[in-house]
């Protein structure tokens, strides 16, 4: 009909004239296609779920925001630290002692090598301690160990061909070997010490006093006055403990108290420095 006809091209004209002002508005199309896309999606949803929809939304952004902003302090960190890494001390010296071009350096690294190898007798001996700047003095003790052990705990140490060893080994055999079984022992280690790393020097430790049993002190004696004609015919060295007395052991009377680990380790360091 008439009616219907002229109905439609109102809403025809209409149409024409939203289609006009769409294309003049100066916001991007693409603005209004997202308004659209979201008026379709609210529509026709309650009021409670908008607005838990909401909330939804709104917590994705706070993790959204989380996780961008522990990227960024990541990247920052991470930069930082290859910035510093890559920057070097503004000293010449210090680089060039790193580098290994100073004459400390050099100094350092060829520090005289010292290994003093034994049983608990020097356990509490601290080997840094009579270190320095020309000397380097490693300790390492083997609680129980008896002669025949310590052939086979010195051969790492050998491979790095020290200047210098000193034994203190014999105190653990007194019990079960006689004096010339214990020094026939300690000269087959020095003999492997001789062999394996010709340039060490060697220096055999006396045993010390022991007060627990007169008839393992009497041993204990022996056994030294052996190792002294050894080391003159062998041309190897001898450090002796004469002011290591009774009154330098603990309540068992056979390791050393304070005062004799200090004493042991001025006859040591007396000896090293006479080296020099």
């Amino acid at each position: 009909s008439g009616k219907q006809i002229k109905k439609l091209e109102e809403e025809k004209a209409s149409l024409v004239t939203a289609i006009k002002l769409l294309m003049t508005n100066n916001e991007p199309t693409s603005v209004k296609c997202n308004d659209v896309s979201k008026s379709i999606n609210t529509a026709g949803k309650s009021p409670v779920d908008n607005e838990d929809e909401n909330i939804a939304n709104s917590e994705a952004n706070k993790e959204d925001i989380k996780s961008k902003k522990l990227k960024r302090k990541y990247k920052n960190k991470k930069s930082k630290i290859n910035n510093e890494s890559e920057q070097k001390p503004n000293d010449p010296e210090f680089n060039s002692f790193l580098e290994g071009k100073s004459s400390d350096y050099t100094e350092y690294k060829n520090r005289n090598s010292t290994v003093i190898a034994g049983d608990s007798m020097i356990s509490r001996l601290q080997g840094w301690k009579m270190s320095d700047k020309s000397r380097r003095v490693t300790v390492k003790s083997f609680s129980g160990a008896k002669v025949e052990d310590m052939s086979h705990y010195i051969k790492p140490d050998l491979k790095f061909k020290p200047d210098n060893l000193i034994l203190h080994v014999g105190t653990n055999n007194l019990r079960s070997n006689t004096p010339n079984e214990i020094a026939k022992e300690i000269e087959k280690i020095c003999n492997i010490v001789n062999h394996d790393s010709p340039s060490t020097n060697i220096a055999i430790s006396q045993l010390i006093v022991r007060q627990d049993s007169a008839e393992l002190e009497q041993k204990r004696v022996c056994v030294n006055e052996i190792l002294s004609s050894l080391t003159k015919s062998k041309g190897w060295k001898l450090i002796i403990h004469n002011k290591i007395d009774t009154n330098c052991l603990n309540g068992r009377k056979v390791h050393l108290n304070n005062r004799g680990t200090i004493n042991l380790a001025k006859n040591y360091k007396n000896y090293l420095d006479n080296l020099d």
